[in-house]
């Protein structure tokens, strides 16, 4: 029926989905100059807080390719010392009744090393709040930009040809409008309309819990929270068992995570006033043991969503014509436990955006995308679900040893499935079932005074977190520490290649007139930020690969410049607006962020009075090593300078005797590796390995 309908336009790329994901991909695109359009159904950003940590990796993107934004992150977020933290207690604000407080910055729960593994950090701050931060220096207003923003349409039909893709969007009241593109990337979440329509199935876990997310403030609460605040609060309560998330200590805005049991529970059964009854309760406490403090206290409910928890895979990320691809949530669904969730679908959209880029601007095949998005980025998500599930678990076996467990809730709702009972009478069953499995919980309100209960159920707790066996905020391994092993990899080319390249400070050293006016020709850069060094402004009718070459390399610049094309190093005034923020910002993060001014002594952090208590923030430096050898960044004709100040490059990639020469993909992942004697002839086939892994044209 759409065949005579008239086209809008066509776009080399279309996203559906204006969500955090697609719109760092809309972002990414743009600055790889490639046009497009974002289809998005609704007219402006979400107000309900739902994702909120960042890991390092991400930062890393962001500082990379988004540096306003970056810099907008780090001031909207609130200091480390009000979010590392994890607590276990009966109720939040009781005083000297926490079970259990968990330092997720100790090193007993993140190896020291993870610190300097990165030039950026990890992040708490509300999805909201950073999408409405990406909506803000991500998307261009002006008439002439490639990217085209389609809010308030709502896709309802698409039709795969075997060279295009036509969607059509609905606006409501308004009549239907038609596009067409080359590839249609699916970026409309974990209900992905796109996903169902071309039948991807979903291989996992399917609906492992179900879950009201209430989100509220109540102005004062932060006053209340003792010794100081903490990220997540696992409340093992009589009235209820729930997880509170603090967004933001210092608008006192939270989500409570409450769990429900459809269908013998509904949405309907947590009205206005029971949602107010449970918050008072496992904030305040009740009755006697009620904080006085809180009298003059008010909640005020902002919204309330239900979602299911899922731990599932696509079991394509493409279609047959691979020409329509599932990133971020459409792609993958994980529970909330570890935070894969956001971090996995932007860092979807950071592989797929390059290579989108280099197929548009005929710098490489199609195959680029068909042969490696899905087999690099695949894998990647099923360990990632895996890591949540056990993530789950270790917060499932922290409620069974205060007492409860979550798997006796799911046998009570198949029991009353299999029963005889009318509905009604079933929902009684579950109601009273659940409320017998909570009544023993009210031991844990004053747990010192029970020792055959309440002590000896959290020192079990307190055991389990001694052994490092309690959920944790930081996973080195899914944070930036994963590997592709095929792909647009070389195959068999050592631990190194496939990995993000790793993080090592090295100090550009180049003319002061390439910089430009008032910039440091001196400065400091980690090796993650090479690639966006040598692409700012890349020329794509050129090899989109960075070389980084460790030896004395003026006799082989000849042969180097004569086997690659050549690329414009504009790209050296974002080095230094990156070093800047390096240089402004990490300072203010904790527990570790180190300027390039600040490594040969110890950093002094700011200390932070919360209600009236202080905490010290002093971070110990890693010591900086004199040892200095030279490193020379090349990408064609032109030459960067850089020292390896820390000799952590040489020691990282085994350099030693001979020349090296790491191959860096735009997403600057490690795609090949030369090492040892140089010759024309290895180097001509190390081109043509890169070539034909890359699948350049």
């Amino acid at each position: 029926i759409y065949t005579f309908m008239t086209i809008s336009r066509h776009y080399p790329v279309c996203i559906v989905g204006g969500g955090p994901v697609g719109i760092v991909l809309s972002g990414l695109l743009s600055r790889f100059n490639v046009p497009h359009c974002v289809i998005e159904r609704r007219k402006e950003p979400t107000k309900h807080p739902q994702a909120h940590f960042l890991n390092a990796r991400t930062m890393e993107i962001l500082m990379d390719s988004f540096p306003s934004a970056f810099d907008h992150i780090l001031k909207k977020m609130p200091p480390s010392t009000y979010w590392r933290d994890f607590v276990y207690c009966h109720t939040i604000t009781a005083l000297n009744e926490e079970f259990c407080r968990v330092d997720q910055f100790d090193a007993k729960h993140t190896n020291p090393s993870f610190w300097n593994s990165s030039p950026s950090n990890v992040v708490h701050l509300a999805q909201n709040e950073f999408e409405q931060i990406m909506h803000r220096f991500s998307i261009k207003n002006d008439a002439s930009s490639i990217q085209t923003m389609v809010l308030g349409h709502e896709v309802v039909e698409i039709i795969p040809n075997q060279d295009s893709v036509v969607i059509v969007a609905q606006k409501q009241g308004e009549s239907q409008q038609i596009f067409d593109c080359k590839y249609l990337i699916a970026c409309d979440g974990a209900n992905s309309f796109i996903r169902k329509r071309l039948g991807i199935e979903l291989q996992g876990v399917q609906s492992m819990q179900s879950l009201l997310n209430v989100h509220f403030s109540c102005q004062g609460l932060h006053k209340l929270l003792t010794p100081r605040p903490a990220m997540l609060y696992f409340t093992f309560n009589e009235r209820m068992v729930a997880v509170f998330v603090s967004h933001d200590v210092r608008k006192d805005e939270w989500v409570c995570q409450i769990p429900f049991f459809p269908p013998y529970q509904t949405t309907q059964d947590f009205d206005h006033s029971t949602l107010q009854d449970i918050l008072k309760c496992l904030l305040f406490g009740k009755g006697e043991h009620f904080r006085r403090e809180a009298a003059g206290l008010q909640i005020a409910i902002h919204s309330v969503n239900a979602w299911t928890m899922h731990a599932q895979v696509a079991a394509s990320y493409s279609n047959s014509n691979d020409n329509i691809f599932l990133v971020g949530d459409a792609a993958h669904r994980f529970p909330p436990a570890g935070g894969f969730g956001l971090n996995t679908g932007i860092q979807d959209a950071h592989n797929i955006a390059w290579k989108l880029a280099a197929v548009y601007h005929q710098q490489a095949e199609s195959r680029l995308l068909s042969h490696t998005y899905e087999a690099e980025r695949k894998p990647v998500a099923e360990a990632n679900t895996a890591a949540s599930i056990v993530n789950y678990e270790q917060s499932a076996t922290s409620a069974r040893l205060l007492g409860v467990d979550p798997k006796l809730a799911t046998l009570v709702v198949h029991a009353a499935d299999a029963s005889m009972l009318w509905h009604a009478g079933k929902k009684q069953l579950v109601s009273a079932a659940l409320s017998v499995g909570l009544a023993s919980l009210r031991w844990l309100r004053d747990w010192r005074g029970n020792a055959l209960t309440g002590q000896l159920r959290v020192k079990l707790l307190q055991r389990q977190v001694a052994r490092g066996e309690s959920l944790r905020l930081v996973f080195p391994l899914q944070d930036g520490g994963f590997r592709y092993g095929s792909g647009g990899v070389q195959a068999g080319g050592g631990e190194l290649v496939g990995g993000r390249v790793p993080h090592c400070w090295l100090r550009l050293e180049t003319a002061a007139e390439a910089l430009g006016e008032g910039k440091n020709p001196d400065s400091m850069i980690s090796s993650v930020l090479l690639p966006s060094l040598m692409q700012k402004m890349l020329r794509w009718d050129s090899l989109p690969v960075t070389l980084v070459v460790s030896c004395e390399v003026d006799h082989l610049l000849p042969l180097i410049e004569k086997e690659v094309a050549a690329v414009n190093l504009l790209s050296l005034q974002l080095a230094s607006f990156a070093v800047a923020h390096i240089a402004a910002h990490h300072q203010d993060q904790q527990p570790f962020l180190l300027s390039h001014e600040a490594l040969q002594e110890r950093c002094q952090r700011p200390r932070y009075s919360i209600s009236g208590s202080e905490v010290d923030g002093n971070i110990e430096a890693s010591p900086f090593t004199l040892k200095e050898s030279h490193y020379s960044i090349t990408h064609s004709n032109e030459t960067v300078k850089l020292r390896d100040v820390t000799n952590r490059w040489s020691e990282v990639m085994g350099v030693k005797d001979g020349v090296s020469i790491v191959a860096l993909r735009p997403d600057g992942h490690v795609c090949s590796i030369l090492s040892g004697q140089f010759s024309i002839v290895l180097f001509r086939d190390f081109l043509l390995n890169i070539a034909d892994v890359l699948h350049l044209r």
